[in-house]
């Protein structure tokens, strides 16, 4: 990669690592993996357009997925896109404390369970 991609690559990565994890959670709640077109309505939300957008894809997608998106013209591999992008994200990944939807009977069991 040219240095001109290198510096373009940062500034989408520094944008996304910014603002796309609580586009994600906001939208459709904390989880470590997001379906295609949920980080594309996030990368549409941020306007972001190009080969970087694979970025997101490598950060939320399987390295599989992955490969079948960017169907191999990737400006940067997986691996280096997710470095990429954790590296510069304020927190890596949902919190402890992000919403998890659970059953009715689950949240029952827990409540039922805790000391009194």
């Amino acid at each position: 990669m040219t240095w001109l991609g290198e510096l373009s690559a940062n500034v989408v990565a520094w944008r996304l690592a910014r603002r796309l994890p609580q586009l994600l959670q906001k939208g459709w709640g904390g989880s470590e993996f997001y379906t295609v077109g949920q980080i594309d309505a996030g990368l549409a939300a941020l306007k972001v357009k190009g080969p970087y957008r694979a970025i997101a894809y490598a950060a939320y997608l399987t390295e599989t997925d992955f490969d079948a998106v960017t169907e191999g013209r990737s400006p940067i591999s997986c691996d280096a896109a997710r470095r990429k992008f954790f590296g510069l994200v304020p927190w890596s990944g949902p919190s402890p404390y992000a919403f998890t939807p659970i059953s009715n009977a689950d949240a029952a069991s827990q409540g039922a369970s805790a000391p009194h």
